[in-house]
């Protein structure tokens, strides 16, 4: 795959400022609301810059079409949007060739986080605020049931998992609440399409309730509020057709709201939760809909590519963010150089930076007698291979994730025997930034 990441340009804060303004100069007045306003048109709050996609990739723009920077190039491949975690700056884009898809998990300061593949027939992934835990769901049919997988993506040893089942169906789409506690699944199934609520801890499945005779769930997804405590669809009687934006909560007898606006697609909420960020009928000219009223309170003349994702990123407008600051590292000398207590290796790893610690890995070498060996292995049963020289042992030394905790990570070394043993231990954080150390020590 051909992607470059774009150098990023200034300093900033991950801090988006709300406040009230108005909507004049973003491609449009705004529309006064339904109920009227002798006192002038509704207007809405700035909301900073938007993530989508362009011809030259992953893009930052502001809300008013102005400022563009492409975070990521893609050159040879279509490039889409598909989720953004604004409260981490972490969202979830891909690339396409052909009939291959691939999915990647960024952030704002344009570092690759990881990329998979879903198998086939599964349904778009989703991520969690951290892009540590994706999603997907294992379609089904009018005789079999649907079933939502997790995948721990930086876990060398971790296999998907089914974490509930759904009824008979086909999924559109998949959502992760800001707060980690709900995924939101559009099924499609024998008799109707409808918002599936699934808890994240394999609690009961919960449906939203058909917002009238005849209708389902239209869009691609069901997005929730920035607090979690709302879920946004549209409803209509076909997919593909306009329909009308309802929100419904979360918790208690989940009855939908009706918004009272149309549209042909639905991306976002607003950070301040006040307006839905949606596709007008017709142009597919981008909309603010007042939650509240329905009306049209801003639009916003932002380029994308087709009907790419568009959402909003969290930053506030004109802001490119940089972290150029290496993760602080130390590694815990043991009181006494035994097999016993090397087994266990701990240390401390801090980011002073924007971008937070991502994690922290390891590779672990030694020399027995006149031979060197290194920790290879995959999954579950890490061994001990001989090598020629340390060269190579270094080089072929599985790299394996510690455990963090806080401030603290801890590492086990398993199969540990006397002898040279070189540890090289490496923090990383989220803009890309490493800090290594190596610790070479004699074991009895």
């Amino acid at each position: 795959m051909r992607v470059r990441r774009a150098a990023v340009a200034s300093g900033v804060t991950l801090t988006l400022a709300l406040s009230a303004v108005t909507t004049a100069g973003l491609g449009g007045a705004a529309q006064a609301s339904d109920a009227g306003s002798s006192a002038g048109a509704e207007r809405a709050a700035t909301t900073g810059r938007l993530i989508t996609a362009t011809k030259k990739g992953v893009v930052l723009v502001d809300e008013d079409g102005r400022r563009e920077r492409t975070l990521i190039r893609v050159r040879g491949q279509r490039a889409d949007v598909l989720e953004m975690h604004p409260e981490t700056g972490v969202f979830l884009w891909s690339t396409t060739t052909g009939k291959r898809t691939t999915f990647h998990i960024s952030n704002v300061f344009g570092a690759d986080l990881g990329d998979f593949r879903t198998p086939k027939g599964a349904s778009e992934p989703a991520i969690d605020n951290g892009g540590y835990e994706v999603y997907w769901v294992r379609q089904g049919s009018a005789t079999q049931n649907a079933a939502v997988v997790s995948y721990e993506i930086n876990d060398p040893q971790a296999e998907p998992q089914v974490l509930t089942e759904l009824g008979p169906g086909t999924a559109r789409g998949l959502e992760v609440s800001p707060d980690y506690q709900w995924l939101s699944v559009v099924l499609a199934g024998p008799s109707s399409t409808s918002v599936q609520l699934v808890p994240t801890n394999g609690a009961t499945v919960r449906t939203v309730p058909a917002t009238a005779p005849g209708s389902g769930v239209i869009g691609d997804r069901a997005v929730f509020s920035p607090d979690s405590g709302r879920v946004a669809y549209l409803s209509g009687a076909a997919p593909g057709a306009v329909g009308s934006l309802f929100y419904a909560p979360v918790a208690g007898d989940y009855a939908p709201v009706d918004v009272r606006a149309n549209a042909s697609e639905l991306f976002d909420w607003s950070p301040d939760a006040q307006t839905l960020l949606a596709a007008a009928p017709g142009s597919g000219t981008l909309v603010g809909y007042a939650v509240a009223t329905g009306a049209a309170v801003a639009t916003y003349p932002v380029s994308r590519l087709g009907d790419a994702g568009v959402f909003w990123s969290g930053l506030a407008a004109g802001e490119f963010p940089r972290d150029r600051i290496r993760p602080r590292l130390r590694v815990d000398q043991p009181k006494r150089d035994t097999v016993r207590a090397w087994s266990t290796v701990t240390g401390t790893a801090v980011d002073k930076g924007e971008s937070g610690l991502r994690y922290v890995v390891f590779r672990a070498f030694q020399k027995r007698g006149n031979a060197w060996w290194g920790l290879v292995g995959n999954g579950k049963r890490p061994t001990w291979k001989k090598f020629p020289n340390r060269l190579e042992a270094k080089l072929f030394a599985k790299e394996r994730r510690a455990k963090i905790e806080g401030k603290a990570w801890s590492l086990g070394i398993p199969g540990l025997r006397a002898g040279r043993l070189v540890l090289v231990v490496k923090a990383a954080d989220g803009a890309g930034n490493s800090n290594a150390k190596t610790v070479s020590v004699q074991v009895r």
